[in-house]
C-alpha cells in the first residue's frame, strides 16, 4: 500500500512512527500550496518570507494533525483488544497497522469512527483559536495558520467520512453491514464495492480537472482515486485470505526443515557448507534438540570475510526471534509473518525447532483449495 522506505520517528503511547519517504513529497506539495498560493491570495500584507514560514509551519502542525487522527485510531483499537504495530505517514495521509481484525462490528464501528471526528474536534479547537486570536488582535500570522488549520481539519474528517473502504467512512459502512450480517468477508466485499465506485468517481472528477485546466487538483484527485482503488482492492484480499486460513493449522501447511546448526559452527563454514549449499538466507541455530535463535546471511554479511574464520554462529546470530506453534491458525502465522517483515517464521513447540511456515507455503495451500473449489 506504501511506497516502501522510510524511517522510525519514535514511540507515542507506546506506538512506533514511522515516516515513509513519500511524505516528503505532500509535505513539500502543501508547504508550497499554502507559501505561494493561498497565504498570497489570503494575507499579501504578510510578504513573502513570511508566509514560506508560515506555509512551514502550518505544513507541520498539519501532519501533527493527520498523526492525533490515526493515534485516535490506535488507541481506541487498543481499548477493543486490537493490537498497533505502529503509524506510518505517507504520500496519501497516514494509516495505523492493525495486527487483526476487529473483534466485532461494534468495536469496527468505535474504531472507524473516531479518526473523523478527532479531525473534526481539532477544526474545532483551531478554529476556535483563530477566531479568538482575531478578536483579540493578536496577531494575523496566528490567525492565518489557525484558520487555515480549521478548514483542512475539517475536510480530512468530512473527507475520511466518505462511505468507501477503507476510509473511514468505508468501515463505518463495513461496520454496519458486519453488524446485519454478521459476515465480515462479505461486508468487507460490499464496502469495498463503496470504495470502487468512490474512487471511479474521484478518477472521473480529477479528469474532468484536468481537461477544464486544474493540472494540479486534477492530478491529485486522479492519484487519490488510483491509491483508493489499490487499497481497496487489498484490503479485500487480505481479509478473504484470513477467512479462508481459519479453517487450517500451521503444522497442515508448514515445510519441514531438515538444515539446521550448531552455535559453535564457524561462520566460515556456515557460508561455505550451509548457505552455499542450501541457497537459504537464513537457518535455524539448534543444541540438542533446543532451538536458539536465527542465523541470517544478511547479518553474516555485516562483518568482513577475513573475520569468519574466527566468529562463531552464536556470535552473529538473532536470538529474539518471532516464532508460531504447530497448533496455531494459518491466519494468526500469515499476520505474524506479514508484521514481521520476513517471508517465513520457525515453527517451535516446547522450544523445540520442527520447520518453518512461509509465504510460499500459504500460497500453495491456498493455489490447492482454488483448484478444489473449480474442480468441484
Amino acid at each position: 500500500m506504501f511506497f516502501g522506505g522510510g524511517f522510525r520517528l519514535g514511540k507515542i503511547f507506546g506506538i512506533e512512527i514511522n515516516i515513509d519517504y513519500s511524505w516528503f513529497i505532500i509535505f513539500f506539495l502543501v508547504t508550497w500550496s499554502l507559501a505561494f498560493g493561498l497565504f498570497p491570495f489570503a494575507f499579501p500584507q504578510l510578504g513573502v518570507t513570511l508566509n514560506f514560514i508560515l506555509g512551514v509551519i502550518t505544513s507541520v502542525l498539519f501532519f501533527v494533525s493527520a498523526l492525533i487522527h490515526e493515534i485516535a485510531h490506535s488507541l481506541m483499537a487498543r481499548a477493543s483488544g486490537v493490537a498497533i504495530n505502529k503509524i506510518t505517514l505517507f504520500l496519501f495521509g497516514g494509516a495505523a497497522q492493525l495486527t487483526d481484525e476487529p473483534p466485532s462490528a461494534g468495536a469496527e464501528f468505535k474504531m472507524a469512527i473516531v479518526g473523523p471526528l478527532s479531525s473534526l474536534a481539532l477544526a474545532i479547537i483551531f478554529g476556535l483559536l483563530a477566531f479568538g486570536a482575531n478578536f483579540q488582535n493578536i496577531g494575523l500570522p496566528f490567525v492565518a495558520v489557525t484558520s487555515t488549520l480549521a478548514v483542512i481539519n475539517f475536510w480530512l474528517g468530512i473527507f475520511n467520512l466518505l462511505p468507501g473502504y477503507p476510509l473511514d467512512g468505508g468501515r463505518v459502512l463495513r461496520a454496519i453491514i458486519w453488524h446485519y450480517n454478521k459476515n465480515l468477508e462479505r461486508a468487507t466485499r460490499y464496502a469495498s464495492y463503496a470504495g470502487d465506485l468512490l474512487a471511479a468517481i474521484l478518477v472521473v472528477i480529477g479528469v474532468y480537472e484536468l481537461i477544464v485546466g486544474g493540472f494540479v487538483g486534477g492530478l491529485w484527485l486522479i492519484l487519490i482515486g488510483f491509491f483508493l482503488f489499490q487499497a481497496a482492492e487489498s484490503s479485500y484480499r487480505q481479509v478473504k485470505v484470513r477467512e479462508e486460513l481459519e479453517e487450517a493449522e500451521v503444522k497442515d501447511l508448514m515445510s519441514d526443515q531438515a538444515i539446521q546448526v550448531s552455535p559453535a559452527m564457524s561462520v566460515e563454514e556456515l557460508v561455505n557448507n550451509y548457505f552455499w549449499r542450501s541457497k537459504s538466507r537464513s537457518l535455524p541455530v539448534v543444541e540438542g534438540e533446543e532451538m536458539l535463535g536465527i542465523v541470517k546471511l544478511e547479518d553474516v554479511e555485516k562483518h568482513p570475510q577475513r573475520n569468519w574464520q574466527d566468529l562463531k554462529v552464536q556470535d552473529v546470530m538473532v536470538r529474539e526471534v518471532q516464532e508460531v506453534s504447530p497448533s496455531e491458525k494459518a491466519s494468526a502465522a500469515f499476520r505474524k509473518i506479514n508484521h514481521s517483515g520476513e517471508d517465513r517464521l520457525p515453527v517451535v513447540k516446547e522450544k523445540r525447532f520442527l520447520g518453518f511456515i512461509s509465504l510460499n507455503d500459504i500460497s500453495y495451500y491456498l493455489t490447492l483449495k482454488k483448484k478444489k473449489r473449480l474442480s468441484r
